[in-house]
């Protein structure tokens, strides 16, 4: 399977290989501005939402529903629209607009 979110709505779905199945993942909280997504493991996600910058989400049942178990509030003159694992498990964040701020 594979986790895509839909920006606007702020919903995770969990798709099929095959395209056979999409569900939403059952959650208590919308990841509204979720725009790209990594897998830190299997059963943790970072998801960059503009503000705040980051949400950790984890899953303990294969992605039918997860929890948000942590934030990264980052600057807020900026809009967080990617995040990266390294190798060594660090995320990083990518910014969309800067603003001119420093």
């Amino acid at each position: 399977f594979l986790l895509a979110i839909h920006t606007w709505a702020g919903v995770l779905f969990k798709v099929s290989l095959d395209g056979s199945s999409v569900r939403a993942v059952n959650m208590s909280a919308l990841l509204l501005l979720g725009d790209g997504i990594a897998l830190l493991s299997p059963d943790r996600l970072v998801v960059a939402s503009g503000m705040p910058s980051a949400r950790i989400v984890e899953s303990r049942d294969g992605w039918q529903s997860a929890s948000l178990t942590h934030r990264y509030v980052g600057p807020m003159h900026r809009i967080a629209t990617s995040a990266t694992v390294k190798d060594d498990g660090k995320v990083f964040v990518s910014h969309m607009i800067g603003m001119g701020l420093v």
